[in-house]
């Protein structure tokens, strides 16, 4: 989930899940990844976006997993936003789908269109998602 999700980012969906699958096929577990040069996942991921920067930045995070965590993904956002190239709205994506727990994306577009709405008052994605997140805890106390 999280290497998908480093994939998509600023990629179309149709370009992502081919992409993950072909590095997948070669390379499922980060000790996978770390034998392969960043040469090689770059050819294998394109054309995502960034796709060079792509394949280091998943040789980075794959090196974390092993040396900080064991070789797991883990499963709160704080840890995963210790991963350089980890922003908030991966590790959100990562601790819901990932592991079912509760968690809310923010981007841009989700921020616009929630102010817009008048969902929320905010003026940054981070203040978006702490609204966001506190009325959803606050429903599932109902």
């Amino acid at each position: 989930m999280l290497i998908a999700c480093i994939l998509s980012l600023r990629t179309q969906d149709t370009t992502t899940g081919p992409a993950a699958a072909r590095l997948f096929a070669v390379a499922a577990t980060p000790a996978d990844m770390l034998a392969l040069p960043a040469a090689h996942i770059a050819k294998l991921i394109y054309p995502v976006g960034f796709y060079r920067t792509k394949a280091r930045v998943i040789l980075g995070i794959c090196r974390d997993l092993l040396e900080r965590f064991g070789g797991q993904v883990p499963d709160t956002i704080d840890a995963l936003l210790t991963l350089n190239g980890v922003g908030r709205k991966t590790a959100n994506l990562v601790v819901t789908m990932g592991f079912n727990k509760p968690g809310i994306c923010v981007d841009t577009h989700v921020h616009r269109i929630s102010n817009r709405l008048g969902y929320v008052r905010t003026k940054n994605r981070n203040q978006c998602e702490q609204v966001r997140e506190s009325c959803i805890k606050q429903c599932q106390r109902r």
